[in-house]
């Protein structure tokens, strides 16, 4: 009879804000308790006094003491606290089976090879990771025995807001963080097509062609966005994207299916090939491309690429990608 392994996550502080990466956590964290994941809490992570330090190794201690071997712990990759990265150390060396859950890979994100030196190292130590998709997997692979990796090919979107009617005769929506952005400063070159812009960080525009509509917390976004469709896109330029996104699975892209949008996306993009299996939007190699191919987009068509999303959109409203993944490895 096998021995029945507890399933564990590490469960993370967050402060509130409208982040990316901490709101896929908390995401994800909904979706492993939901599945049967016991959460493995630290309190006070950040406080850096003495006396919070001597406890927060007893807490280490404890967590560890309380994982047996062969149990499965994930954590979300990167680790963002000292604390996580001892206990991970501790878990591995028992003989707990751990699993590195991708968020991102700063060192390609950032284009830092020192960066991205330390995690390649740090992420061969897990027994298994869920990489974002299968060209992140394949990078990866080059340095991580293939046979650990696996892809969860959407982040999940958990909303239950209903959403905008969309039309084809509507703006092109983005939402972002737009210190990490800058390419929106350059829309007013693209003058026949109308974006609507969402998320922190935003300066003042006087560009004609767009509209700041404001910041919201991502639960609400799928029922407030106004367009046509999703663009997914990063960057400084309107006419080359970041070459992150050939490996990244932008949270956005969640974000716009939730909403019932079709999606623009960079051709070159990991997303790509999901984008034109399910007919589900566009691929352009620059923003230029933009007015032309929704000038030539047909009602038929747009409608179609709308009810392909609705499906997927039920998928990831329940967290069906996250949790296909795991019935995988665990």
């Amino acid at each position: 009879m096998p021995v029945k392994r507890s399933k564990y996550y590490l469960a993370e502080t967050y402060e509130d804000n409208l982040h990316t990466a901490s709101i896929i956590r908390k995401d994800n964290e909904k979706i492993l308790q939901q599945v049967g994941f016991v959460p493995l809490q630290f309190h006070h992570i950040k406080d850096g006094s003495a006396l919070i330090k001597i406890r927060r190794l007893g807490e280490i201690a404890k967590l560890a003491l309380s994982v047996k071997k062969g149990d499965i712990v994930i954590f979300h990759f990167p680790m963002l606290a000292n604390a996580y990265q001892v206990l991970f150390g501790l878990l591995h060396r028992k003989g707990v089976q751990t699993i590195a859950l991708i968020i991102d890979i700063d060192g390609l994100r950032y284009h830092n090879g020192q960066v991205l030196k330390k995690e390649l190292a740090s992420l061969k130590l897990f027994t298994h990771i869920i990489a974002h998709n299968d060209s992140m997997k394949h990078y990866l692979s080059v340095y991580v025995d293939e046979a650990k990796i696996s892809s969860v090919d959407l982040f999940d979107y958990p909303s239950t807001n209903n959403i905008l009617v969309k039309s084809l005769s509507h703006p092109v929506c983005f939402a972002g963080n737009f210190e990490k952005s800058a390419f929106v400063n350059e829309l007013q070159m693209i003058e026949a097509v109308r974006f609507n812009l969402y998320g922190p960080s935003f300066n003042e525009s006087h560009q004609k062609n767009v509209c700041y509509k404001g910041s919201f917390p991502s639960n609400e976004l799928p029922g407030i966005l106004e367009g046509s469709f999703g663009l997914v896109w990063d960057g400084s330029s309107i006419d080359s994207c970041d070459e992150y996104l050939q490996y990244n699975n932008p949270y956005k892209m969640s974000l716009y299916i939730a909403a019932g949008l079709p999606l623009i996306v960079w051709e070159k993009s990991a997303v790509a090939s999901f984008v034109r299996q399910h007919n589900i939007g566009i691929l352009v190699n620059s923003l230029y491309d933009i007015e032309t191919s929704v000038k030539n987009m047909t009602e038929e068509r747009y409608q179609e690429m709308k009810q392909n999303l609705i499906p997927i959109g039920n998928k990831i409203a329940h967290g069906y990608f996250l949790t296909t993944a795991l019935r995988k490895i665990s």
